[in-house]
């Protein structure tokens, strides 16, 4: 599955550039993709004890938490 890692990386970066460039003074943006953060970590979070999850290891982990947490504090700063 880490292709599936690599895939996600460069699409997580032109997001984070967009946010940081076209929509820096947009609270909705920055509310609705904070949010979209938070679900996908929790969507993750709910997923963990399936038989078929291959994001258990430390990597994806970090990744996905890292990303919720982000979000949440970009949903409360929006």
């Amino acid at each position: 599955m880490l292709w599936f890692f690599w895939l996600h990386m460069p699409l997580f970066g032109l997001l984070i550039w967009g946010v940081a460039s076209a929509y820096a003074g947009s609270n909705l943006f920055s509310l609705l993709f904070g949010g979209f953060c938070v679900l996908h970590g929790f969507l993750h979070w709910l997923y963990e004890r399936h038989p078929r999850n291959e994001f258990s290891n430390a990597l994806s982990r970090s990744i996905i938490w890292s990303c919720a947490a982000a979000g949440l504090l970009t949903a409360l700063t929006a």
